[in-house]
């Protein structure tokens, strides 16, 4: 959909190893309230929506103005909480759920001791007219690999039309929620649609927000379309 679109890059300060290890994994640890700061804001204006709602207007011999497309206009915002370090006794925990073996359990404490392991929890939410549509998540990094999906064990998550998104007016319809495996990039992608009446026609958005991690924890965030 042509919509105006535009990308924010956020880069958290990671100490990096050359020997940092493959496969290594972050134990699952209990999801307790985490403290969010806001990191970016991008306004848009979605021309797709300005073109229907303009088209809905003409159907009935209106034209419509400029406070009629103020519902094709909204920000997207990102929060992200600090950046969480696996420590020595959650990974000790971790071995022992997992029931590894004395040499692989070595392997993931040395991980831990040496701070490799990094999480970081985050919001990112669409905001347009009376249409507030947000997807959260935790991602982990190792300086070679970022994922959410399990790894070795349960570890981040990925949750889409989450707690806290509403509506007036308008109806969302989730399309796509990912789960990234462990790679390079951890890119947690929310697709959905967004639809109201306007003089009777219906207006239909299709949205996709990127929250992508890479190996190193540098973060980038993109929408397209809506």
């Amino acid at each position: 959909m042509a919509a105006t679109r535009r990308s924010v890059t956020v880069v958290a300060s990671i100490a990096s190893s050359t020997a940092l290890l493959l496969g290594t994994i972050a134990p699952a640890q209990a999801d307790t309230p985490a403290t969010l700061h806001e990191v970016s804001t991008t306004k848009f204006v979605d021309d797709t929506c300005v073109q229907q709602v303009a088209e809905a207007y003409e159907k009935v011999g209106q034209t419509a103005e400029a406070k009629d497309l103020e519902l094709c206009e909204g920000k997207v915002t990102v929060e992200e909480g600090s950046t969480e370090t696996v420590d020595v006794a959650e990974a000790k925990a971790f071995a022992a759920t997992e029931d590894m073996s004395k040499q692989e359990t070595a392997v993931v404490v040395k991980a831990a001791k040496a701070g490799k392991i990094k999480s970081k929890k985050w919001k990112h939410a669409y905001w347009g007219g009376s249409n507030y549509e947000k997807h959260a998540g935790r991602t982990y990094w190792n300086g070679s690999k970022a994922w959410v999906k399990k790894y070795k064990g349960k570890t981040g998550y990925h949750t889409c039309h989450s707690e806290g998104s509403w509506q007036v007016g308008w109806s969302v319809k989730p399309i796509k929620c990912t789960k990234p495996k462990a790679g390079t990039y951890a890119d947690s992608y929310y697709r959905f649609d967004a639809s109201l009446f306007v003089k009777g026609s219906p207006v239909t958005l299709g949205v996709g927000l990127h929250y992508r991690t890479s190996k190193s924890g540098a973060v980038k965030t993109w929408q397209v379309g809506g």
